[in-house]
């Protein structure tokens, strides 16, 4: 086991995607941080607007979603907002499926150190390779946004410390819960591009289907927070209100789903 995820990683180290979606990582924290600056910036225009609507009895939902999505002035909202959004789902996606797909064609399926391994010890190293890729893309794009939004935010935030801590627990599960959506993908579909395309385009059909319905029924909303990806969005609400079983659950829900269909999958596939 430890001579395959040696392997793993050593092939992790020589990755050009991992380096390409690092630097992505890196520029889009940084980006991101200077774009809800600026939006602060304007928040005058922004109040304006939302008394416009107010006065002419202007639905304000779509807006109150917005303003949601953006970070309040202190440094927690921030890193919220950044380990919640979909970028680092994007980024990590399109790493980790190239990645884990092109295992078909090079890698260590074909590798001397996998000869004589049981098919579960390969397909746990091969998960904690994705593991590995989703954790440094998240945690570069967390970093980069975190420390450009420590030179301009000057408010405390209003969540406690033991809040914050079970956020970022739960949040490590979801994205240990992403990656063994990425892997079962690249079993099942066995090439990088299916599999990327997969990995982004299924979330957000998921993401539309419901937000259609959710115009004729509010109730199917309540089904958003169960969804992998969207569940992101709920872990602070769900800690600040006592919750947190709800996401974590949801990813443990998820790892044992993706890896008993993946696992089962990679058996009975040829190992060369």
């Amino acid at each position: 086991m430890t001579g395959l995820i040696r392997a793993e990683l050593q092939r992790l180290r020589k990755s050009k995607s991992l380096l390409v979606c690092s630097i992505l990582a890196v520029l889009l924290g940084v980006g991101f941080a200077l774009l809800y600056k600026f939006f602060w910036d304007e928040n005058k225009t922004v109040s304006m607007t939302y008394t416009m609507m107010q006065t002419y009895g202007m639905d304000t939902d779509v807006l109150d979603e917005a303003l949601k999505m953006i970070p309040k002035n202190n440094i927690w909202s921030y890193i919220n907002v950044f380990m919640s959004d979909s970028m680092i789902w994007i980024l990590s996606s399109i790493c980790a499926c190239v990645f884990a797909a092109s295992e078909f064609d090079m890698g260590t399926l074909k590798n001397t150190v996998s000869r004589g391994c049981k098919k579960r010890d390969i397909y746990f190293s091969k998960y904690i390779s994705v593991f590995v890729i989703v954790f440094i893309i998240a945690v570069l794009y967390i970093a980069a946004g975190g420390i450009t939004a420590l030179t301009f935010v000057n408010e405390n935030p209003s969540v406690s410390v033991s809040d914050m801590i079970i956020c970022i627990l739960v949040y490590i599960l979801l994205f240990a819960a992403l990656s063994g959506f990425y892997l079962m993908l690249a079993v099942i579909f066995r090439r990088s591009g299916f599999t990327v395309a997969a990995a982004i385009a299924a979330p957000m059909l998921v993401s539309a289907l419901l937000g259609t319905a959710s115009m004729v029924n509010r109730d199917v909303e309540h089904f958003a927070k169960y969804m992998l990806v969207e569940s992101f969005t709920y872990v602070q609400n769900e800690v600040i209100d006592g919750q947190a079983y709800i996401p974590a659950l949801t990813a443990v829900f998820y790892i044992a789903v993706t890896a008993v269909i993946g696992y089962a999958v990679f058996g009975k596939r040829e190992i060369k």
